[in-house]
């Protein structure tokens, strides 16, 4: 069978949540750009042992301590590369000065290296690493990241409620669930230097160019289950390749393990996603023939209560 429901307002004081809100997904956006990555791989045009610098010499050349790192690390959270975003040393502070700057991905980069790199295999969970790669795929590819994942993932599966968008574009199309800062969120920002904002700030038309490729993919809930039902895009890769991505490892991260931009809890194969205003699951058991998919327009501490429901729904795949 099947559940759905929306609760509360999709908009403080005003219009009801509704099933057909869009809103950013965070980082589920990383299982898109992983998805378009391995792609290229099955089309023989990227290869997992290759380093960086075999894709993009011009930044490697510029940053060195990335230019050894594989695209599996990059896939696989095993890069060392620190995160340019949830860090004391990253943009947090910049993006409060300023939350309709246009941000590069070589900007992002460059931001992330100012802090200190360990060795390449080193696991840790980094936006950093899913830059480097959507930087890979529209240069290999030759198309932007936008494109790819329209073309070759959302396209043939029918999703008519999902993009990327460009970097200047801040709008959600309508029905829109507006995004909001809780006292968590709130908290976490001041810790990372995304300070000065109340609670119940209305992030909806922040710039998001600093998630790109890591996080910045907008959809709705049946789209996001349609993307959970192909297990985050795997169903869309040769077989070979879906077994070495579900491979999953434990990257030091609480509650879960990674493959190749997918996360496993249990049973149960996806990824969470947080922006400054969402938070949202996506996730699918083959072996129970279930996909769990559930969304907030709130950040900060949300994503627990939604994997106690799943869990309370399926206590025997429990992740």
């Amino acid at each position: 069978g099947v559940f759905t429901k929306a609760y509360g307002n999709a908009v403080l004081g005003g219009a009801a949540a509704s099933l057909q809100d869009s809103l950013r997904i965070g980082s589920i956006t990383k299982t898109f750009t992983a998805t378009a990555v391995l792609q290229l791989v099955a089309a023989g045009s990227v290869d997992l042992a290759a380093p960086v610098s075999a894709y993009l010499p011009e930044l490697a050349a510029a940053q060195p301590q990335l230019a050894d790192v594989t695209v599996e690390q990059l896939l696989a959270m095993r890069s060392g590369l620190p995160d340019y975003l949830n860090t004391a040393t990253g943009i947090g502070a910049d993006i409060a000065r300023d939350t309709s700057r246009v941000w590069s991905p070589e900007e992002l980069v460059n931001a992330a290296l100012r802090d200190s790199v360990e060795k390449p295999g080193t696991a840790g969970y980094s936006n950093t690493n899913f830059i480097v790669l959507q930087m890979i795929a529209e240069k290999v590819g030759g198309k932007s990241l936008s494109d790819l994942i329209a073309e070759q993932l959302t396209g043939p599966l029918g999703m008519q409620h999902t993009v990327l968008p460009p970097s200047t574009d801040t709008r959600l199309p309508e029905p829109a669930a507006h995004g909001y800062l809780d006292d968590e969120c709130v908290a976490e920002g001041d810790d990372v230097g995304l300070s000065g904002f109340a609670v119940d700030t209305d992030t909806t038309e922040w710039n998001t160019s600093f998630t790109q490729g890591a996080g910045g993919v907008i959809a709705d809930l049946a789209d996001l289950a349609t993307w959970a039902e192909s297990t985050a895009g795997t169903d869309l890769l040769p077989a070979a390749l879906q077994e070495r991505r579900l491979r999953t490892q434990d990257i030091g991260e609480s509650g879960f393990e990674y493959g190749l931009g997918i996360m496993r809890f249990g049973h149960w194969y996806g990824h969470t996603g947080e922006s400054l205003g969402w938070e949202v699951v996506a996730l699918h058991n083959a072996g129970a023939g279930a996909t769990f998919v559930a969304a907030a327009n709130a950040c900060g501490g949300v994503t627990p209560v939604l994997l106690d429901l799943l869990r309370t729904l399926y206590p025997d795949d429990a992740p």
